[in-house]
């Protein structure tokens, strides 16, 4: 069972109901103005929707909030039913529309509420008519158009990719933007061979001379600006040609190093990018770390494009250490007009490695057969022997004397390089001795060509040699084992002419005893005894 207090307090609800329901029926909100479309190009400043509305009955006022394509996006508001802008962007583009309602000023809770339009509505919300905001974004190339090299008589179609409408204006036309095709600021118009001059994709059939120029353009206009595309051309089968060479490849090259060629190119027209192949031995490569290095440059402004190779040395170039650098160049995408580089051979040397070296000493008997020598591991080593610091040429690693003679003896040595450098072997000393051991000739002979004044030697003994021919005379001091101390003469002597030879030895370091000297001229041989006294 109810409470008494219970049925009062419900019956005092349905009064208060039954007053406020019958207030609200008899209060309406009135749209004096509805909102109007506005279109405006993105960027533009202060625009703004509204809506003005009045109560039915003056002692009320209007709450107003606006809704944008169905969603509310602002809350409620006394007495100014404007919707404002401050700069108008694409993405506000829209349906718009304002909700509003009558209501009391004066309202206050009878159980100490705070005021709320809500609690104080006295009319049922309406809605205004729907506005479109319309927000035009200016044209705008997204990237420049690319030039296209078209052979006479094939096609050759354009398009570009910009922003000339968005999702809003796709079925008005209205606020489409203008396209229109140039060439060499002429508008272009479609016909036979012309089609799409005032859309996105421009074809151009059957090209003809007259169609080739550098100066294709598009212009875009709008309600909100007019752009223009950068400038491109419709080009020939272009053509390449070498401007200049820089290699270091003629002379051999040691493996520290490496093998460089690159070649200059020039093109028409001038902005033609190029493809390339380099070869070595024939045979094409491309970069691989620790091998071929292979870098392209091109400038722009002065059109010219650098290729080049820089060749590494490494394991697959020993079985062939010249290799034979050539390179093929075309036109991106016309390999029919390719030309080659000159074809640039290099040979790489290795560093020269010691492997057997002189002995310290070779002695042979006179007339006998002596050769000695070096094992050296390398590639095109050239080879240059001395003999007692005086150079003797050479083209082996290795000396061969057929029949020893005494002037033979002496300091050898063997210089060896290439591109890697130059290594020397050891000296060595060679003997020659003579046939037999000299012993008991006298100062004197019946061949009257040698004479040895004064004998013991003093600081001022000479040699007088009178040849019965004219040759190469050479002498040689030895001690009675035949052991060389000093080569005293080795030069030519004309028949007629009398050859003194100061004998000074103090500079030999030698001691009182017996001595000989070897005299050969040609193919003789003569001996004399020297002595020394200290």
């Amino acid at each position: 069972m109810k409470s008494k207090f219970t049925t009062i307090f419900l019956v005092l609800i349905s009064l208060i109901l039954s007053i406020e329901a019958k207030a609200e029926s008899s209060v309406e909100a009135i749209i004096i103005e509805q909102p109007n479309d506005v279109i405006e190009c993105e960027g533009s400043l202060d625009q703004y929707l509204f809506v003005v509305a009045a109560p039915s009955q003056k002692q009320y006022k209007i709450a107003y909030r606006w809704l944008k394509d169905g969603r509310p996006i602002s809350t409620w508001v006394a007495d100014f039913g404007q919707l404002t802008f401050d700069t108008l962007r694409y993405r506000m583009s829209g349906l718009y529309n304002a909700e509003l309602f009558a209501y009391d000023p004066n309202w206050t809770s009878s159980y100490g509420n705070s005021f709320s339009y809500d609690s104080a509505r006295v009319s049922p919300i309406i809605s205004s008519e729907t506005a479109n905001l319309y927000v035009l974004q200016p044209p705008s190339f997204m990237k420049d158009i690319e030039y296209q090299i078209v052979k006479k008589g094939d096609d050759c179609i354009f398009t570009f990719d910009a922003n000339i409408y968005g999702e809003h204006n796709m079925d008005d036309p209205t606020y489409w933007t203008d396209i229109q095709w140039f060439k060499d600021s002429v508008a272009l118009i479609d016909g036979d061979r012309i089609s799409g001059s005032q859309s996105s994709i421009l074809t151009i059939n059957n090209i003809k001379e007259t169609d080739y120029s550098t100066k294709y353009s598009v212009r875009l206009s709008s309600d909100c600006d007019t752009i223009w595309s950068n400038e491109f051309a419709v080009d020939k089968v272009p053509d390449v040609s070498i401007k200049s060479y820089t290699y270091h490849m003629n002379d051999p090259i040691c493996s520290y190093f490496d093998m460089y060629y690159s070649v200059r190119f020039t093109t028409l027209p001038n902005y033609s990018p190029l493809e390339f192949q380099w070869f070595i031995n024939d045979k094409p490569v491309e970069s691989i770390e620790g091998k071929y290095i292979i870098n392209t440059f091109t400038d722009s402004i002065s059109n010219y494009t650098d290729v080049s190779i820089e060749s590494l040395w490494n394991e697959d170039i020993e079985p062939i250490m010249k290799q034979s650098f050539y390179c093929e160049v075309w036109p991106k995408g016309f390999k029919e007009n390719k030309i080659t580089t000159r074809n640039i051979k290099g040979y790489w040397h290795k560093p020269i490695k010691l492997i057997k070296d002189l002995e310290n000493e070779y002695t042979v008997e006179e007339g006998k057969k002596l050769k000695f020598g070096v094992k050296a591991e390398s590639n095109s080593i050239l080879y240059s022997w001395y003999k007692d610091d005086k150079s003797l040429g050479g083209t082996s690693d290795s000396v061969t004397i057929v029949s020893a003679e005494l002037r033979e003896s002496g300091i050898y040595q063997l210089k060896m390089r290439n591109a890697c450098g130059e290594i020397w072997s050891k000296k060595t000393k060679v003997t020659v001795a003579p046939k037999q051991t000299i012993t008991g000739i006298k100062d004197n002979s019946t061949d009257q060509e040698i004479s040895i004044y004064p004998n013991p030697l003093t600081s001022n003994s000479t040699l007088t040699i009178s040849p019965g021919s004219s040759g190469e005379v050479y002498v040689m001091l030895v001690d009675l084992l035949g052991n060389k101390l000093a080569n005293i003469f080795d030069d030519n002597i004309q028949l007629g002419q009398n050859e003194s030879i100061k004998l000074n030895t103090d500079n030999i370091g030698l001691s009182s005893g017996t001595y000989y000297l070897i005299i050969q001229m040609g193919d003789k041989v003569e001996t004399r005894q020297v002595s020394i006294v200290k």
